[in-house]
This record gives C-alpha cells, structure tokens and sequence, in this order.
C-alpha cells in the first residue's frame, strides 16, 4: 500500500525491486534491484539505482530500453551502465556494474542489493562492478516538495559518472552552476545542478 513520504506518496514492489515516488511537481521511480531473474541473467540491463521522472505529467528523464534484439551492437549499448541514470566508473575495464558481453551473455552480478526508506530519502548499496575489483556502490535518493536530491558514493573511486537520459524531443543546454532542459516547444520543464566540485556535461546519445 502507498505510504506518505512528506510531501510525496510512495509504493514499493520488493519481489521486481521498483520504488515509485509521486507528488505535486513531479513523479519518480527507481529500479533497486534484484539484477534480473535469477535463471535467465542475460535479459538485465546494467540498470541498477537508475531512474525515471515525469516532471507535471511530461516524461523526462528515461530509461533507453531494449533497443533492438536482432544488433548485438546496439543491444549491448543499451545494456552498458553508462546507457542509464546510474552511477558508472569511468574508463574501463571495470566501468560496468555487472559481467556482460554480447546480446544475453551475463556472468558475475551485482550482490547484497538493499534498499532503505528513512523518512523521504531511499538509500540504495550494492556490491557492484566485479567480478576482480568488486566495490561497493551506495546511491542516495532525497524526494523535497520540488526537487529530487541523489548523491552518489563508490568504495575506492574518485572518478565516477551518472547519466541523466533525456526523452525524446527534449534539449538540454548549460546554464550557471548547471543545465536547464527544454521541450520541443521551448517550455522550461527542469533544471539540473552539480555541486561538491562535480562536473557536468552535455552529450549527445549515440543510440
């Protein structure tokens, strides 16, 4: 049942590992494991603390999805970790969160997935990017009235990244201490801001 999280309302699905956050401004889910179904690994993305927002009913930030199933290339583009709002260490190679190659090919995965609700922030640690330098991989989500709040913490790295997909039709472009993404029509929908001395940068997605 939904629960009251301040000024959101909050559910939870613990066997699909997916927390959904809904208020006035905007709506969020986060995707906390299990990685994948335990007998069949190789249909998991490297997805695990990502997630999606609506901003006033408008999607915003999203997950890629599958792709393509018959483009090994693209399909394992698509699962990479640096392919989701997920933390990823930068350079390889050990810069994703599992063992993956090829379309369904999936060896070591991430372990000792928790998530923990304290008061309106989620707090979600893993043991990820093994199999050899396993670290453990800590992501703080804080849901204020008009803001969502992540930090982002990896066991030994000082060099690490989080995408933030945008969905189609939608343009990001800096602004002071930031970005400001617009809709098609122009419409200022969100703003993002970096503080702590991390960068940011804008791409455009090669999928």
């Amino acid at each position: 049942a939904p629960e009251a999280a301040g000024a959101h309302r909050r559910s939870t699905l613990p066997g699909a590992g997916v927390s959904k956050v809904a208020g006035s401004r905007y709506d969020a889910c986060v995707t906390h494991g299990p990685f994948g179904a335990p007998a069949q690994p190789g249909h998991a993305h490297c997805d695990l603390f990502a997630f999606e927002m609506d901003v006033s009913g408008q999607r915003v930030v999203v997950d890629p999805g599958v792709h393509a199933y018959h483009d090994p290339d693209a399909r394992l583009e698509t699962r990479r970790t640096r392919a989701h709002a997920t933390p990823t260490l930068e350079g390889p190679p050990h810069s994703e969160q599992a063992e993956i190659w090829s379309r369904f090919r999936c060896g070591w995965r991430p372990r000792s997935i928790e998530a923990r609700w304290h008061a309106d922030s989620l707090v979600c640690e893993a043991r990820a990017f093994g199999p050899h330098h396993v670290r453990t991989l800590r992501r703080t989500f804080r849901f204020a009235p008009h803001q969502l709040c992540i930090s982002d913490e990896v066991e030994g790295a000082s060099d690490i990244s989080a995408a933030i997909p945008l969905a189609p039709g939608l343009t990001a472009a800096p602004s002071p201490g930031g970005a400001v993404v617009h809709d098609a029509a122009g419409r200022h929908v969100l703003e993002v801001w970096a503080s702590g001395g991390v960068g940011l940068r804008i791409e455009r997605a090669q999928v």
